[in-house]
């Protein structure tokens, strides 16, 4: 029987422990792919809705709704992490999405270049 491997914070883990572990692991991973796919979904979602509403000439950054948004996932945030952890996490999606959608916007704006400087005439 091989001898258990040492986990500095927890001491030996037998077999049965190291399996357990692997198996908790794999699926924190498979659940980090679903997140990091549903945060870039977000993402391309915003800047689809961002691009729709500028095209009809309304504002991008909605400060009202992004507080409708905080508000509705506070209301039942469930178990894990804390209220304030949890707002403040959220608060870090909304801002970057922010900041996506304004990049997308200038990026897309038409071009505002001046026409080239004629020569002055003698």
């Amino acid at each position: 029987m091989p001898a258990p491997r040492h986990n500095r914070a927890f001491g030996p883990l037998s077999e049965t422990q190291r399996r357990s572990l692997r198996r908790q692991r794999a699926q924190m991973d498979r659940l980090n792919a679903r997140l990091l796919a549903v945060l870039q979904r977000r993402a391309q979602l915003a800047v689809t809705i961002a691009r729709w509403k500028h095209a009809r000439g309304l504002a991008v950054p909605d400060s009202r709704r992004e507080a409708e948004m905080m508000r509705a996932w506070m209301t039942r945030p469930g178990s894990g992490f804390e209220p304030a952890a949890l707002r403040r996490i959220l608060r870090t999606i909304l801002d970057e999405s922010r900041r996506l959608v304004v990049r997308s916007a200038a990026a897309n704006a038409p071009s505002r270049k001046r026409a080239p400087r004629r020569p002055p005439h003698n």
